[in-house]
């Protein structure tokens, strides 16, 4: 009988020091706290409750990942992560500048007959059309004509005449048509000088300074600064200054060496 208990007990302490030896390592699903600072001490980010992670599964940032290996639970280890394993460096390319006063094209010309995909076409329209057939642009507000249809492509023209008035694909304003001279058509958009416009694009709306035949002069009113996330997950930030605008696609950490502190809740 105290052959069976010592052996017992030897069995329970080597079981005990596996677990209490266990480490992370790749593939581990683990818990974790942490707090985020940038270099200068400011703090981030910090978790609230236990973050769970499935260690090389890209989850978190690389420098997470592999600063977290060997780790054991209950551990708190301090990573110092460069940008090329958090968040990247700076992409000069993501960022994009606009003239606070900015010159757009006002007098455009557009062809009669425009062509398409046929797979496009139908994503639009739907199957089952033929040659000659009438069909209404919902997000213009006129009609076009198929002139000609095969497996690969459809062309159709603008059944538009001069005074038509349609919506922009730009802005919150109508284009009207000036003129039609063989297989062009003339357009202008309806608005005028200290009109304020919505281009589509952009987060805030703009003032009309000008017209002539070929531009318009606009511009952008300012809004606070900006920062989030798009619905196709790209970043924005965006910033007025004295004569321009600065877009910034980058992560708003990219370029930053960041500081975590970390603790392994839980090695599951």
């Amino acid at each position: 009988m105290k052959e069976q208990i010592i052996i017992a007990l030897l069995l329970l302490s080597m079981l005990s020091g596996c677990i209490a030896g266990r480490v992370v390592e790749p593939g581990d699903r683990v818990s974790i706290n942490y707090t985020v600072e940038l270099e200068d001490g400011t703090i981030y980010q910090r978790s609230h409750a236990p973050i769970n992670l499935t260690v090389g599964s890209g989850m978190m940032i690389r420098g997470i990942e592999e600063g977290i290996l060997g780790m054991k639970e209950g551990e708190t280890r301090r990573l110092l992560i460069p940008p090329e394993k958090a968040y990247g460096t700076v992409n000069e390319s993501l960022i994009e500048e606009i003239p606070l006063i900015e010159e757009i094209p006002y007098r455009k010309v557009i062809p009669k007959r425009m062509s398409t995909s046929i797979d496009r076409f139908e994503r639009s329209f739907g199957k089952n059309h033929s040659v000659g057939e009438s069909l209404y642009v919902p997000s213009a507000g006129y009609n076009v004509t198929i002139v000609e249809m095969n497996e690969h492509n459809v062309t159709v023209l603008l059944e538009l005449e001069v005074g038509d008035s349609f919506r922009s694909s730009k802005g919150d304003w109508n284009q009207t048509v000036l003129g039609i001279d063989g297989e062009n058509i003339t357009i202008a958009p309806d608005f005028k000088v200290g009109d304020t416009i919505q281009i589509y694009r952009y987060y805030w709306n703009s003032t009309v300074l000008g017209i002539t035949d070929e531009n318009a002069t606009i511009r952008h009113n300012p809004i606070p600064d900006m920062e989030f996330v798009d619905i196709f997950g790209l970043p924005w930030r965006i910033h007025f200054g004295e004569d321009k605008i600065t877009i910034d696609h980058n992560h708003p950490l990219a370029g930053e060496t960041l500081i975590f502190n970390i603790t392994i809740v839980n090695i599951g």
